[in-house]
């Protein structure tokens, strides 16, 4: 024999959350959808930047390959030494940083005549040619231009230059782009170095491997970002993939109803029926057009339409091509013509 409690039962202790709880979730879930909306973010906006990276891309290019194509000289070119000097002692006006006193780049009697003028230039308000004329286009963008002696693979520091073309576009874009200059000459008859830095120089240019640890590094780091990466450009590939197969479905309907409608305005009169499912779901065709057939060729070669009646003469003779109500359709097969 059991014996039943009688009376109210004992209350269950429910637990719900506390306030931290509920804070460090929120925090949690802020700082999850943060992050994600800063990549959709940063995808938005740089679904335009191929474009002004291009454009900025190619008036670095331009600057670059108007400045590599200016004399790199020790003396001025106005100097009569210009040609000969081997040192900047051998000049009477000597080249230094930056353009000398009354050159600019848009002067037709004084422009910048060396790689040196270049150091410091900068276009601010929108990309100018040398007529000091604003380019269609590309008032939105701006360039800065600096010039700085480099040793380059075992050239002394006096006779190259690094040349480097900064161009902020739209959005704050930036492209910078970077080219040597050296002397060709004339120049001093030792040009190799033996410094410490240019030793350094030699050797940055050997060819080195790496090792079966960066090897494995560099694959879990790769495998990681393309894990990531998929996970954020799975939703917009499948969205372009049924873009296209909708794009695809839609110029199918649209052939065949193009289709269908150049069949209709093209058929013989009281020859088209809207008809159910009828000789093994093929629609029912009835003997209309075959007697308005019959009767164009009566009206234009009575002999032909005798000589072909009289050679079937089981075959029934049309009768008035009236046309079958659109409900007998739907009923049964339409039979024409009637007995």
């Amino acid at each position: 024999m059991s014996i039943k409690h009688i009376g109210p039962r004992p209350r269950q202790r429910v637990r719900g959350v506390s306030l931290i709880e509920v804070i460090i979730f929120i925090l949690i879930v802020g700082i999850a959808a943060g992050g994600i909306l800063m990549v959709f973010a940063s995808t938005t906006r740089a679904s335009a930047d191929p474009l002004i990276r291009k454009q900025a891309l190619a008036i670095a290019e331009s600057l670059l390959e108007e400045i590599r194509l200016m004399p790199f000289t020790f003396c001025d070119t106005d100097d009569p030494a210009v040609t000969t000097a081997t040192s900047p002692a051998g000049c009477a006006t000597p080249e230094v940083m930056g353009p000398e006193a009354g050159e600019t780049r848009y002067a037709a009697l004084t422009p910048f005549d060396n790689v040196n003028d270049f150091n410091g230039f900068a276009m601010a308000g929108g990309i100018l040619d040398i007529t000091n004329t604003t380019i269609t286009g590309l008032s939105a963008y701006s360039a800065a231009i600096a010039i700085t002696p480099i040793v380059f693979v075992g050239i002394v520091a006096t006779e190259a230059q690094q040349i480097t073309i900064t161009v902020t576009g739209p959005g704050n874009i930036t492209v910078t782009l970077d080219g040597i200059r050296t002397r060709h000459a004339p120049h001093p008859a030792h040009t190799q170095c033996t410094a410490p830095a240019c030793a350094e120089s030699n050797e940055a240019i050997t060819a080195r491997g790496f090792t079966l640890i960066e090897l494995i590094t560099a694959m879990v780091l790769t495998g990681i970002l393309a894990a990531v990466a998929a996970v954020f450009l799975r939703v917009p590939i499948s969205g372009y993939f049924d873009i296209a197969r909708r794009a695809a479905l839609t110029d199918i309907a649209d052939l065949a109803v193009r289709r269908f409608g150049r069949d209709v305005q093209t058929a013989l009169p009281n020859s088209v029926r809207v008809a159910g499912a009828c000789n093994g779901g093929r629609p029912a065709i009835s003997n209309t057009s075959k007697c308005a057939r019959e009767a164009a060729t009566a009206r234009n070669h009575p002999a032909a339409l005798r000589s072909a009646r009289a050679r079937v003469p089981t075959q029934t003779p049309c009768r008035s091509a009236r046309p079958i109500p659109a409900f007998a359709a739907s009923v049964q097969c339409p039979i024409w013509p009637p007995s």
